[in-house]
């Protein structure tokens, strides 16, 4: 690492990034390779500055980092990540590329980190960096803060079991024994909404029997005659159609049994007739048989 002087106002990218206890910054276009400048321009610069809240620091560690370069042996002419400590201090420049068990972690020494990452025209692009860095407090005093078990930094309470370390790559104590937070964050929000649907249904019902209670006093008592006289008015014209139906009904059977008689009748008559005729004609005998062949031989 290699000391220098060198401050640039002008930015294409980055950010100041304020009033917050944690953070992420990565290059541009990451987890993709970053790219160089535009055409026709010699560098592209992007600036980030942190402040936190006084008598705090900033702790930035790095999860990843591919920079083009070599520090040690040809320097960072294409790519460099500058950072400053604080406002008044020299940069250091990074480049090169960090292995996954090598941790790179840097503490700032007041409230204020300022990282220039600044790309050549020469570059032609790598993965590039993404850093976390988490307000701290060197202060062992942790009011209303979680005290790391390792580093002993104090951070802020709610940044506990968020998935990241917040107390520095090798202390993990703000992510130990959050299974149960989390188990009980899983019961805990359906039981949410049940009891938020129970209760909006209760209001529900409280508003519709209220509004029909109303609907209730509110009728007046001509209205509630001129109700009743329509109520009988449809029960008496009911009561009508019944009995003009039963009354056809009747008189469609009496029909049925007239016509049933006069059949009967007719069938009497016409079997009493059939009788009278056969009775009529008698058998011939053989007397008269007898004459008519004397007859015949004459």
């Amino acid at each position: 690492m290699r000391e220098h002087m060198y401050i640039y106002d002008i930015a294409d990218c980055g950010s100041n990034i304020s009033s917050v206890n944690y953070g992420i910054i990565t290059s541009p276009n990451f987890p993709n390779k970053y790219d160089g400048p535009a055409r026709n321009l010699a560098s592209k610069t992007c600036n980030w500055f942190i402040r936190v809240r006084p008598n705090q620091r900033i702790l930035l560690n790095f999860e990843l980092f591919s920079v083009e370069g070599d520090q040690s042996v040809r320097g960072c002419p294409a790519a460099v990540l500058r950072m400053w400590y604080s406002a008044s201090s020299t940069p250091i420049e990074l480049c090169g590329v960090k292995a996954p068990e090598v941790t790179w972690t840097y503490l700032s020494e007041d409230n204020n980190m300022r990282l220039s990452f600044i790309l050549a025209d020469k570059a032609v692009g790598q993965q590039g960096f993404r850093a976390t860095w988490t307000e701290v407090s060197t202060n062992t005093d942790c009011q209303d803060q979680f005290l790391c078990g390792k580093s002993k930094y104090c951070i802020a309470e709610l940044l506990r079991c968020n998935k990241v370390y917040n107390c520095g790559p090798t202390d993990t104590s703000d992510e130990d024994n959050c299974d149960i937070v989390i188990e009980t964050s899983n019961y805990a929000i359906p039981a949410g909404y049940a009891i938020g649907a129970v209760l909006i249904a209760l209001i529900i019902c409280l508003l519709c029997h209220r509004k029909l209670k109303r609907r209730v006093q509110t009728v007046h008592l001509n209205d509630l005659r001129h109700r009743i006289d329509e109520r009988h008015r449809c029960y008496h014209n009911e009561n009508l159609l019944q009995h003009h139906h039963h009354f056809h009904n009747h008189q469609h059977q009496h029909q049925y049994q007239q016509q049933q008689q006069q059949q009967q009748h007719y069938q009497d008559l016409t079997n009493d007739s059939r009788y009278h005729l056969e009775s009529s004609t008698s058998p011939v005998s053989e007397s008269d048989v007898e004459e008519a062949s004397s007859l015949n031989s004459v």
